[in-house]
Order: structure tokens, then C-alpha cells, then sequence
């Protein structure tokens, strides 16, 4: 330093200013900031007020509760005056036993099974899920289990079938109806000379459910009904295939014009549920020739009348 500053005190002074702050920058940046939080690892001392660290200077670390040592555990402030983590974690998390999936059922593993992780229960179709549809890997009892039992699937239930009038359906010795459950309506017989009862409306419902918990039937009951479409009395024409006057429920009827008129409607009617035709008893006109002239040429329309 000397040599630097040859016989100038002020020069010599200066120079020694300048080498202690190069060496106060180089002592400031020869180290770390604090310690990184790790949310698997915890400092085995406290460090918590301390917020330098030199260069080389290492920190040993304990695994925190639910993950277990799998290498060596600490942390060195590096010579770039940095904290290098890992990028395998030192300490990994423990497994939860593996889970159980319930009775017509299944277990989805999200992750895996380690600590912290999560698995999602499901039922089958026809089945609705009791208790919860998660559960989580936590600490229990400084180990590491499920938080939550395996739910149970109970199959979907449904009240009992709708009764009918003068009907009844082939399950009345049930106690219980679930889902996919069917019944079949059917009418009471009647006795001799009385109009039958017949059934209008799907004769089958099942038990289903719209929102994978609650049991509902597929749709309303059938009804049974006296139905009884009157035979039609046609002017100029005939029924072609009357074989009975008692015409029930969906009963067709093919209806023929005589020689020389023209059948307006349909050619075929059956007998609704209000005991209608449908559609509507088509008429017979008179066939009109050009150029003649009195009853080849009337064309009017007969009335119908009911029998």
C-alpha cells in the first residue's frame, strides 16, 4: 500500500477506506437471507430471528408430522449466497392404507396415497351414496389414516306403485320396491253383459331416480276404463268388418261405400278412450257424372245416424 501512496498520508488514508468497504461489500454479500419455509421440514433449531446466514453454513432439518426422512435432510448457503432446495423433497409424505371401495361401488384415487392426498367414493347406477364422497389422508394418532369410513351404497328405493280404479298391478305381496323395479297393471274382469274394462296408458312402470338419490316411477299408472263405441249407422255405405256390436277400446272398423258413391273421410276409425271414433265416421256422396242430370247428379250429402 505503501508503494501505492509513496510519502502521501492523505492518498495512503484514502486507499485503506476503499479496501475496508470492498471488503464490508464482499462480507455483506458472502451471505444467505433466511431460511426457506418447507412444507414438508422444520429447522431441528430455531432459526425464526435470524436473518443471515454465511457462506457454508448448514442447516439440518426434521421431517414435520406425516412425512418420513427418504435422504439427507438439511439445507447449505451456497457460495452465490443462496439456499439451494432440493427438487426431490428430502421428506416425503407417508401412505394412507389403500382404500376400500364400498359394495357396488368404487374408489377413485385422485394422486396417490400419501399424506395430504384425497380419494372420491362413487356408487353403481341404482344406488345412492350414505356418508361421505371424500376422504382425506391426515394424521391420526401421530400415524397417518383416512379421515373419513367408507360410505355404504343403498340401493335406490321408491314408494310403493300407485293403486288404480278397477284395476290392480302384479307386485301387491311387495313390502319393498327399489330401483329397477317393474309392475304390470291389469283391468278387473266384469261379469256377463257388462262392458269389459280396458287399460289405457303404458301397462308397465319401472322405479328409476332423476338424481342418483331419490326413487321415482317412470311415468303415472295406466287407468281402466268402460269403453264403448256405438256402431255407426252409415247412409250409402256399410261396415265391412262388423262382426260385433260391441266395439271396445282401440277397436277398427273398415267402412265401404255402395256402388256409385264416393266415400269423403277415412276409410278406417277406431274407438278412442272419451268411447269416440277417431277419426271422425267418414260419409258417402253420391258420385256427380258431367253433363246428366237428376239422382246420377245429386249430390247431397246423407245424414249420418247414430245406432
Amino acid at each position: 500500500m505503501a508503494s501505492l501512496c509513496p510519502g502521501d498520508q492523505n492518498c495512503y488514508v484514502a486507499t485503506l477506506r476503499i479496501l475496508c468497504a470492498a471488503a464490508l461489500v464482499v462480507a455483506v454479500q458472502s451471505a444467505c437471507g433466511p431460511l426457506p419455509r418447507l412444507n414438508y421440514a422444520v429447522p431441528k433449531e430455531d432459526y425464526s430471528n435470524r436473518t443471515s446466514f454465511p457462506v457454508g453454513f448448514t442447516v439440518d432439518f426434521n421431517c414435520r408430522p406425516g412425512y418420513t426422512k427418504r435422504s439427507t435432510s438439511s439445507l447449505r448457503c451456497q457460495r452465490n449466497s443462496e439456499w439451494v432446495v432440493p427438487f426431490y423433497p428430502f421428506c416425503t409424505g407417508r401412505p394412507c392404507p389403500h382404500p376400500a371401495a364400498p359394495d357396488n361401488g368404487q374408489v377413485a384415487v385422485l394422486t396417490d396415497l400419501q399424506f395430504g392426498s384425497t380419494i372420491n367414493f362413487t356408487c353403481e347406477d341404482g344406488y345412492r351414496l350414505i356418508g361421505s364422497s371424500q376422504s382425506r389422508c391426515v394424521i391420526v394418532q401421530g400415524g397417518v389414516n383416512w379421515d373419513r369410513d367408507v360410505p355404504v351404497c343403498q340401493l335406490i328405493p321408491c314408494l310403493p306403485p300407485p293403486t288404480i280404479n278397477h284395476g290392480t298391478h302384479n307386485a301387491v305381496s311387495l313390502e319393498e320396491f327399489s330401483y329397477g323395479t317393474s309392475v304390470t297393471y291389469k283391468c278387473d274382469n266384469v261379469r256377463p253383459g257388462e262392458i269389459p274394462f280396458s287399460l289405457v296408458g303404458e301397462a308397465s312402470i319401472y322405479c328409476t331416480s332423476q338424481d342418483n338419490h331419490n326413487g321415482v316411477w317412470s311415468g303415472p299408472p295406466p287407468e281402466c276404463k268402460a269403453i264403448h263405441c256405438k256402431t255407426p249407422n252409415l247412409d250409402n255405405g256399410r261396415v265391412m268388418n262388423r262382426y260385433t256390436t260391441l266395439h271396445t277400446f282401440k277397436n277398427i272398423l273398415l267402412i265401404e261405400c255402395n256402388k256409385r258413391y264416393t266415400l269423403y273421410g277415412s276409410s278406417t276409425i277406431q274407438c278412442n278412450e272419451n268411447s269416440t271414433w277417431s277419426p271422425s265416421v267418414p260419409v258417402c256422396q253420391r258420385k256427380t257424372i258431367p253433363g246428366c242430370s237428376g239422382e246420377e247428379n245429386d249430390s247431397r250429402k246423407p245424414t249420418l245416424q247414430a245406432g
